[in-house]
């Protein structure tokens, strides 16, 4: 299996049913082509992430993993620029706070594959965050929530923790949806 040649298949047809920013739907119908490809052993993860700006990034001179909520909250009154969380906030009737992705164990080299296919919801230009996909390895101990796992994007810091225990996204309306799953599902695997 071509694991980056399914990946832009997925980010295509997403893209061309302006889904691109669903984290669910994107875990959900990469889930389905992967079990359509015979690996069966992908599954979701429930993540938070926080960016910071390259003007954050650079001014952070500490570790990243020692960067406490007081730090945290002091660069985001400072002018330096920007931070974006995702996967953090209130559940509603409309919204899934969290944030989704899909892990592949045994994917890259021996390790496990980290798939976000869709962090580029967090992009703001004007701040100087532009992110891509993310396709990575990833240890044992970020997939169990013991160890966080950071990196930077073209210029911007982006620390993960995830969650292995939250399955609230299984709640919701478009995880639940399996129609609209099928048909994007369907067009990937015709063009794989």
């Amino acid at each position: 299996m071509n694991l980056q040649r399914l990946i832009f298949t997925v980010l295509d047809e997403l893209h061309g049913a302006s889904e691109q920013h669903s984290c669910i739907l994107a875990a959900a119908v990469m889930l389905e082509v992967l079990r359509a490809k015979g690996i069966k052993g992908a599954y979701p993860l429930t993540v938070k992430v926080i960016i910071l700006n390259p003007k954050l990034t650079e001014r952070l001179r500490d570790d990243w993993r020692t960067l406490t909520p007081e730090r945290l909250s002091q660069l985001k009154s400072d002018d330096a620029g920007g931070i974006v969380t995702i996967g953090d906030g209130a559940i509603t009737d409309d919204d899934w706070p969290g944030h989704l992705i899909v892990v592949i164990p045994k994917a890259l080299k021996g390790r496990d594959a980290m798939c976000d296919l869709t962090v580029t919801q967090a992009s703001v230009p004007d701040w100087g965050i532009n992110l891509a996909p993310l396709v990575m390895g990833a240890r044992e101990s970020f997939v169990d929530g013991s160890e966080k796992f950071g990196l930077v994007m073209n210029g911007c810091q982006l620390m993960y923790a995830a969650f292995p225990e939250d399955h609230s996204f299984k709640q919701t309306p478009i995880w639940k949806k399996r129609l609209s799953h099928d048909v994007i599902v369907r067009r990937v695997l015709k063009r794989l």
